[in-house]
Protein backbone atom coordinates (compact mmCIF):
# COMPACT_ATOMS: atom_id res chain seq x y z
CA UNK A 1 0.00 0.00 0.00
CA UNK A 2 1.37 3.32 -1.07
CA UNK A 3 0.62 6.65 1.03
CA UNK A 4 -2.26 7.76 -1.93
CA UNK A 5 -3.84 4.37 -1.24
CA UNK A 6 -3.91 4.81 2.70
CA UNK A 7 -5.53 8.48 2.11
CA UNK A 8 -8.14 6.47 -0.55
CA UNK A 9 -8.45 4.25 2.41
CA UNK A 10 -10.02 6.56 4.65
CA UNK A 11 -11.73 8.49 2.05
CA UNK A 12 -13.74 5.36 1.02
CA UNK A 13 -15.40 5.77 4.77
CA UNK A 14 -16.12 9.60 4.15
CA UNK A 15 -12.87 10.27 6.32
CA UNK A 16 -10.74 13.27 4.93
CA UNK A 17 -7.19 12.93 6.64
CA UNK A 18 -5.47 15.50 4.46
CA UNK A 19 -6.69 18.03 6.76
CA UNK A 20 -6.65 16.44 9.74
CA UNK A 21 -3.88 16.32 12.54
CA UNK A 22 -2.71 13.68 13.88
CA UNK A 23 -4.27 13.16 16.64
CA UNK A 24 -8.02 13.61 14.69
CA UNK A 25 -6.82 10.76 12.13
CA UNK A 26 -5.90 8.41 15.16
CA UNK A 27 -10.10 9.32 16.69
CA UNK A 28 -10.83 8.48 13.49
CA UNK A 29 -8.90 5.41 12.81
CA UNK A 30 -10.83 4.14 16.32
CA UNK A 31 -14.02 5.35 15.00
CA UNK A 32 -13.61 3.27 12.31
CA UNK A 33 -12.18 0.26 13.99
CA UNK A 34 -15.47 0.21 16.07
CA UNK A 35 -17.75 -0.43 13.20
CA UNK A 36 -15.57 -2.35 10.90
CA UNK A 37 -13.82 -4.56 12.99
CA UNK A 38 -15.08 -8.72 12.79
CA UNK A 39 -16.35 -8.62 15.97
CA UNK A 40 -18.63 -5.67 15.55
CA UNK A 41 -20.05 -6.98 12.29
CA UNK A 42 -17.04 -5.64 9.63
CA UNK A 43 -14.58 -8.23 8.40
CA UNK A 44 -10.80 -8.62 8.44
CA UNK A 45 -9.65 -7.40 5.33
CA UNK A 46 -11.20 -4.17 6.27
CA UNK A 47 -9.65 -4.14 9.95
CA UNK A 48 -6.82 -4.77 8.26
CA UNK A 49 -6.79 -2.27 5.60
CA UNK A 50 -7.60 0.41 7.96
CA UNK A 51 -4.75 -0.06 10.49
CA UNK A 52 -2.31 -0.28 7.74
CA UNK A 53 -3.33 3.03 6.16
CA UNK A 54 -3.14 4.22 9.58
CA UNK A 55 0.56 3.50 10.06
CA UNK A 56 1.55 5.26 6.79
CA UNK A 57 -0.41 8.47 6.94
CA UNK A 58 0.68 8.57 10.82
CA UNK A 59 4.34 9.01 10.03
CA UNK A 60 4.26 12.08 7.07
CA UNK A 61 5.54 14.89 9.29
CA UNK A 62 3.26 17.70 7.80
CA UNK A 63 0.58 15.52 9.64
CA UNK A 64 1.96 15.72 12.76
CA UNK A 65 0.50 18.98 15.18
CA UNK A 66 2.76 21.93 14.87
CA UNK A 67 5.03 22.51 18.46
CA UNK A 68 3.41 26.22 18.89
CA UNK A 69 0.51 27.68 17.73
CA UNK A 70 0.79 29.42 14.33
CA UNK A 71 -0.71 33.37 14.76
CA UNK A 72 -3.19 33.97 12.06
CA UNK A 73 -1.31 35.31 8.74
CA UNK A 74 -2.24 37.68 6.37
CA UNK A 75 -2.72 35.29 3.81
CA UNK A 76 -4.88 32.96 6.35
CA UNK A 77 -7.39 36.26 6.88
CA UNK A 78 -8.33 35.88 3.32
CA UNK A 79 -10.36 32.68 2.92
CA UNK A 80 -9.89 32.12 -0.66
CA UNK A 81 -6.61 33.14 -1.43
CA UNK A 82 -5.40 29.94 -2.23
CA UNK A 83 -8.26 30.07 -5.73
CA UNK A 84 -6.09 33.10 -6.66
CA UNK A 85 -2.99 31.12 -7.77
CA UNK A 86 -2.27 31.00 -11.52
CA UNK A 87 -4.91 33.42 -11.84
CA UNK A 88 -4.57 36.50 -13.98
CA UNK A 89 -7.52 38.08 -14.76
CA UNK A 90 -9.35 40.57 -12.52
CA UNK A 91 -11.75 38.93 -11.95
CA UNK A 92 -12.40 37.22 -9.18
CA UNK A 93 -11.65 33.29 -10.01
CA UNK A 94 -13.73 30.44 -9.24
CA UNK A 95 -13.39 28.78 -5.87
CA UNK A 96 -16.55 26.49 -5.52
CA UNK A 97 -15.38 22.88 -4.98
CA UNK A 98 -17.72 20.01 -5.92
CA UNK A 99 -15.42 16.87 -4.49
CA UNK A 100 -13.73 16.86 -1.31
CA UNK A 101 -10.98 15.01 -3.12
CA UNK A 102 -8.36 15.20 -5.25
CA UNK A 103 -10.06 14.61 -8.57
CA UNK A 104 -11.78 18.69 -7.51
CA UNK A 105 -9.22 20.89 -8.78
CA UNK A 106 -9.84 23.59 -6.64
CA UNK A 107 -10.06 20.80 -3.68
CA UNK A 108 -6.35 20.65 -4.51
CA UNK A 109 -5.52 24.46 -4.54
CA UNK A 110 -7.36 24.68 -1.20
CA UNK A 111 -5.67 21.37 0.74
CA UNK A 112 -2.31 22.57 -0.83
CA UNK A 113 -2.67 26.02 0.96
CA UNK A 114 -3.51 24.80 4.52
CA UNK A 115 -1.14 22.03 4.44
CA UNK A 116 1.53 24.10 3.43
CA UNK A 117 1.00 26.67 6.25
CA UNK A 118 -1.15 29.11 4.38
CA UNK A 119 1.90 30.14 2.06
CA UNK A 120 2.78 32.61 -0.09
CA UNK A 121 4.59 31.19 -2.39
CA UNK A 122 3.19 30.08 -5.62
CA UNK A 123 4.04 26.64 -7.20
CA UNK A 124 3.26 24.60 -10.65
CA UNK A 125 2.57 21.18 -10.54
CA UNK A 126 3.04 19.36 -14.02
CA UNK A 127 1.97 15.95 -14.82
CA UNK A 128 4.07 14.18 -17.72
CA UNK A 129 2.37 10.82 -19.84
CA UNK A 130 5.60 9.52 -20.63
CA UNK A 131 5.53 11.72 -23.77
CA UNK A 132 3.86 15.39 -23.34
CA UNK A 133 3.60 17.62 -20.35
CA UNK A 134 -0.41 17.14 -20.31
CA UNK A 135 -1.75 19.04 -17.15
CA UNK A 136 -0.51 22.21 -15.06
CA UNK A 137 -2.03 22.77 -11.42
CA UNK A 138 -1.22 25.81 -9.78
CA UNK A 139 -1.16 26.00 -5.97
CA UNK A 140 0.43 28.21 -3.28
CA UNK A 141 2.65 25.67 -1.33
CA UNK A 142 6.20 24.88 0.05
CA UNK A 143 8.71 21.95 -0.58
CA UNK A 144 7.74 20.52 2.48
CA UNK A 145 4.48 19.10 1.10
CA UNK A 146 5.92 18.07 -2.36
CA UNK A 147 4.41 14.05 -1.35
CA UNK A 148 1.36 15.97 -1.51
CA UNK A 149 1.71 17.35 -4.68
CA UNK A 150 2.76 14.19 -6.03
CA UNK A 151 -0.77 12.45 -4.42
CA UNK A 152 -2.99 15.17 -5.91
CA UNK A 153 -1.54 15.15 -9.67
CA UNK A 154 -1.61 11.40 -9.38
CA UNK A 155 -5.32 11.29 -8.31
CA UNK A 156 -6.04 14.05 -10.62
CA UNK A 157 -5.06 12.36 -13.63
CA UNK A 158 -5.71 8.81 -13.28
CA UNK A 159 -8.74 8.90 -11.46
CA UNK A 160 -10.78 12.10 -12.59
CA UNK A 161 -12.75 12.16 -15.64
CA UNK A 162 -10.29 11.23 -17.94
CA UNK A 163 -8.33 8.34 -16.41
CA UNK A 164 -5.21 8.64 -17.75
CA UNK A 165 -1.77 8.18 -16.56
CA UNK A 166 0.70 9.38 -15.16
CA UNK A 167 4.13 8.32 -15.48
CA UNK A 168 5.91 11.66 -14.07
CA UNK A 169 5.42 14.47 -11.71
CA UNK A 170 7.30 18.15 -12.22
CA UNK A 171 7.03 21.17 -9.88
CA UNK A 172 8.25 24.86 -10.25
CA UNK A 173 8.40 27.64 -7.94
CA UNK A 174 6.95 30.69 -10.49
CA UNK A 175 9.67 32.75 -9.33
CA UNK A 176 12.38 30.65 -10.59
CA UNK A 177 14.10 28.69 -13.31
CA UNK A 178 14.37 25.81 -11.24
CA UNK A 179 12.24 22.53 -12.54
CA UNK A 180 12.36 19.62 -9.66
CA UNK A 181 11.23 16.16 -11.08
CA UNK A 182 9.44 14.58 -7.58
CA UNK A 183 7.82 11.45 -8.75
CA UNK A 184 8.51 9.02 -11.83
CA UNK A 185 7.67 5.54 -12.55
CA UNK A 186 6.30 4.78 -9.00
CA UNK A 187 9.44 5.84 -7.39
CA UNK A 188 8.91 9.04 -4.62
CA UNK A 189 11.52 11.77 -5.04
CA UNK A 190 10.00 14.00 -2.93
CA UNK A 191 12.26 14.46 -0.07
CA UNK A 192 15.47 14.42 -2.88
CA UNK A 193 14.11 15.77 -5.90
CA UNK A 194 15.99 15.75 -9.42
CA UNK A 195 16.85 19.54 -10.12
CA UNK A 196 16.61 20.77 -14.07
CA UNK A 197 17.97 24.22 -14.66
CA UNK A 198 19.06 25.28 -17.94
CA UNK A 199 20.34 29.48 -17.92
CA UNK A 200 21.64 31.42 -20.57
CA UNK A 201 21.13 35.11 -20.82
CA UNK A 202 21.93 34.63 -24.60
CA UNK A 203 19.45 31.68 -25.22
CA UNK A 204 21.24 28.07 -26.47
CA UNK A 205 22.19 26.83 -30.00
CA UNK A 206 21.08 23.13 -30.24
CA UNK A 207 24.91 21.90 -29.98
CA UNK A 208 24.72 23.65 -26.94
CA UNK A 209 21.35 22.27 -25.58
CA UNK A 210 22.42 18.47 -26.28
CA UNK A 211 25.82 19.23 -24.16
CA UNK A 212 23.80 21.11 -20.94
CA UNK A 213 20.52 17.83 -21.62
CA UNK A 214 24.04 15.24 -21.72
CA UNK A 215 25.75 17.33 -18.30
CA UNK A 216 22.92 16.89 -15.97
CA UNK A 217 22.40 12.72 -16.89
CA UNK A 218 25.94 12.43 -16.10
CA UNK A 219 25.37 14.41 -13.12
CA UNK A 220 22.35 12.58 -11.97
CA UNK A 221 24.14 9.13 -12.56
CA UNK A 222 27.25 10.09 -10.88
CA UNK A 223 25.36 11.47 -7.90
CA UNK A 224 23.27 7.91 -8.15
CA UNK A 225 27.00 6.18 -7.65
CA UNK A 226 28.07 8.41 -5.12
CA UNK A 227 25.16 7.84 -3.15
CA UNK A 228 24.50 4.21 -3.43
CA UNK A 229 25.73 1.35 -1.04
CA UNK A 230 24.51 -1.10 -4.19
CA UNK A 231 26.81 0.31 -6.33
CA UNK A 232 26.69 -0.65 -10.71
CA UNK A 233 27.83 -3.74 -11.52
CA UNK A 234 30.17 -3.80 -14.48
CA UNK A 235 29.13 -4.95 -17.85
CA UNK A 236 31.74 -7.63 -18.07
CA UNK A 237 30.62 -9.16 -14.54
CA UNK A 238 26.83 -9.46 -15.35
CA UNK A 239 25.31 -12.46 -15.84
CA UNK A 240 21.97 -13.44 -15.24
CA UNK A 241 20.68 -10.42 -17.29
CA UNK A 242 22.91 -7.49 -19.67
CA UNK A 243 20.65 -4.63 -18.31
CA UNK A 244 22.47 -2.18 -15.35
CA UNK A 245 20.95 -3.50 -11.80
CA UNK A 246 19.41 -1.27 -9.10
CA UNK A 247 21.23 1.15 -7.27
CA UNK A 248 20.02 2.42 -4.02
CA UNK A 249 21.57 5.74 -4.35
CA UNK A 250 19.62 9.26 -4.35
CA UNK A 251 17.99 8.70 -7.63
CA UNK A 252 17.74 4.40 -7.74
CA UNK A 253 18.40 4.02 -11.00
CA UNK A 254 17.46 0.77 -13.18
CA UNK A 255 17.85 -1.02 -16.38
CA UNK A 256 19.49 1.21 -18.47
CA UNK A 257 23.05 2.32 -17.98
CA UNK A 258 24.23 6.47 -19.53
CA UNK A 259 25.52 5.14 -22.56
CA UNK A 260 22.23 3.51 -23.75
CA UNK A 261 20.20 6.70 -23.44
CA UNK A 262 19.57 8.23 -26.60
CA UNK A 263 17.63 11.57 -26.89
CA UNK A 264 15.01 10.76 -29.68
CA UNK A 265 12.37 14.41 -29.40
CA UNK A 266 12.42 17.37 -27.30
CA UNK A 267 9.66 18.91 -26.97
CA UNK A 268 9.63 23.00 -25.89
CA UNK A 269 6.92 24.10 -24.04
CA UNK A 270 6.72 28.26 -23.09
CA UNK A 271 4.51 29.02 -19.73
CA UNK A 272 2.33 32.04 -19.21
CA UNK A 273 5.37 33.74 -17.23
CA UNK A 274 7.81 33.50 -20.36
CA UNK A 275 9.48 30.09 -19.18
CA UNK A 276 10.68 27.65 -21.43
CA UNK A 277 10.37 24.22 -20.39
CA UNK A 278 11.57 20.79 -22.42
CA UNK A 279 10.01 17.55 -22.47
CA UNK A 280 12.49 14.66 -23.33
CA UNK A 281 12.11 11.58 -25.10
CA UNK A 282 14.51 9.67 -23.93
CA UNK A 283 14.86 5.86 -25.82
CA UNK A 284 17.51 3.24 -25.49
Amino acid sequence: MQIQDAIAVFQKYGVNVVEMGLDQIRTSRNLLLKIHHPDAGGTVEEAQNINEAFALVKNIPVLKPAQQPRQPTESQSQPNKWAWAGHSGAKPPNSSILRNDFTDLNFIKKSMWELSGYSNEEWTIYSYDGRLFTTTIAVYGSSEIFHYMTIAMIDFYTKGSALLSCRAVFVRPTASNELHLIYADEKYYDKNPIKFELDSKNGFTRRQLLKEISKSYYRIYNEEEKTATIKTVPVEKRIKMYNRNETNGKYGILGHDIADLELADVLVYKTESGKIILSLDMES
